[in-house]
């Protein structure tokens, strides 16, 4: 069981950019009819997320995840993990994870507040990361 959670999470792998569009709603109806409030995304669309070695592109995968109101991926950078979570009061969380020697710059999809810092960065501002830094942040 998850902490501050009476249940145990309930999903699997979910990759929808294998079939027509028309049928995520009928999904995502479906999975709350199931009960399912995990899934993994993404895994095998990675050609249409980088479809060149500098280029990154996250329309489909950012459709996807909005129709489950989940957040787009920072992944951007080489060695940069992310992990989305929502608290029990309903804020929303984003821990970022540099594990680059090197320091991040992705961009800010949301605007957003870092905890540790209390800076606020607006959407489509870049983020600045330390070599193997950490930052949580809170989504507006």
């Amino acid at each position: 069981m998850t902490p501050r959670t009476p249940k145990i999470p309930h999903g699997g792998d979910y990759d929808p950019e294998q079939w027509p569009e028309e049928v995520w709603d009928e999904d995502h109806r479906l999975f709350t009819r199931a009960g399912i409030d995990t899934l993994t995304v993404g895994v095998f669309s990675w050609s249409l997320t980088q479809p060149a070695e500098d280029t990154y592109d996250f329309t489909v995968l950012d459709r996807v995840l909005a129709r489950h109101g989940l957040l787009g991926p920072y992944a951007g950078h080489p060695g940069l993990e992310t992990a989305a979570r929502v608290a029990p009061d309903g804020t929303r969380l984003l821990f970022l994870l540099n594990h680059s020697t090197e320091p991040a710059r992705p961009t800010a999809r949301d605007t957003v507040t870092d905890l540790l810092t209390g800076k606020r960065t607006e959407r489509g501002e870049p983020l600045g990361l330390d070599p193997l830094g950490v930052a949580v942040l809170r989504l507006e």
